[in-house]
């Protein structure tokens, strides 16, 4: 009677941590269950009936991946894809085997958290991201390197794709940078922005830790520098990195340190305020110890905004 009794009260503590349970774990994943990998064409519309879903396990940790049936056999990975193609992709989880059934596999958020590439779109894709988003997708293993990061191949018909971008773990600072017109001024001092010009997003940790920058519209093989702007001209500038333009005019700048220099502006657009001024500059433009060596805004991107810190 005795064991009866410890084996019913055993149960009914496991309903109960179940219930307690539920309700964070819902709360936690909440747009991560809202998220489905698809099909999609190569006008990068949904296509076809297959589909990857993710709901929490019972673990408060855990979470499980569904895929419906009809995927090609085969060994697949779930990465958190990077921008722009050639750069590299994180791995979320692996080991996730299909035979054209029902697959469920699990993985830990944590690994998400810790893996995830949170991407820039500084203007609206032919996909309608804008903002700051992750891109997750099931890839089978023959076309990605998990060692690497890289893919091997591309076989998008064997993919499946984000419905959405994944946002709730990128809040992340972001500074837009755009192209200026330095001969229309404002009426606070500052330059007009040049519509439909060149464009990128800084998006950054705010302890200064890392940051990722992407640029486009640039000049093909042109190397750009990005730098934090010394209001006292022929000083030198902070120095974020260096990327090289690609034939889509495209440029990536990535670092684990933001070396910032802190302006205070008594006049002019930012009057009262203290921050970083951040510009993509070409960099022939500058001197070996990092100093504005010439004036050509026009072939600049200017910010849009201060970042916060202390001068």
């Amino acid at each position: 009677m005795k064991t009866k009794t410890m084996v019913g009260m055993v149960a009914a503590l496991v309903v109960l941590m179940a219930f307690a349970v539920a309700p964070v774990a819902a709360a936690k994943y909440q747009e991560l269950t809202s998220l489905n990998l698809v099909q999609k064409d190569g006008s990068w519309n949904t296509t076809g009936s297959i589909k990857g879903s993710f709901e929490p396990a019972f673990s408060k940790d855990s979470v499980k991946f569904s895929v419906s049936a009809g995927l090609n056999d085969g060994n697949y990975v779930l990465i958190s894809y990077s921008e722009p193609w050639g750069t590299k992709s994180n791995v979320i989880a692996t080991g996730i085997v299909t035979d054209k059934k029902f697959t469920v596999s699990t993985f830990r958020y944590s690994d998400l958290q810790k893996n995830l590439i949170c991407n820039p779109y500084p203007t609206p894709t032919n996909t309608g991201y804008s903002g700051v988003g992750a891109k997750l997708w099931l890839v089978p293993t023959t076309d990605f390197n998990v060692g690497t990061g890289l893919f091997t191949a591309w076989n998008p018909q064997n993919y499946l794709f984000e419905s959405k971008l994944f946002s709730t773990e990128c809040s992340l600072p972001s500074v837009a940078l755009v192209q200026k017109d330095s001969n229309v001024l404002l009426p606070n001092g500052g330059y007009t922005t040049v519509v439909g010009g060149m464009s990128g997003m800084l998006v950054y940790k705010a302890d200064g830790n890392a940051f990722v920058f992407n640029g486009q519209k640039l000049v093909d093989g042109d190397s750009y520098t990005l730098i934090s702007y010394n209001e006292n001209w022929g000083f030198p500038n902070g120095i974020l990195g260096t990327g090289t333009a690609d034939a889509a005019g495209k440029v990536q700048v990535t670092g684990t340190a933001m070396p910032l220099i802190c302006n205070t502006y008594t006049s002019g657009e930012y009057l009262g305020q203290t921050g970083a001024k951040i510009w993509l500059v070409p960099s022939n433009d500058l001197t070996l110890t990092g100093a504005m060596a010439a004036w050509n805004p026009s072939t600049y991107l200017f910010e849009t905004s201060l970042i916060p810190c202390e001068a």
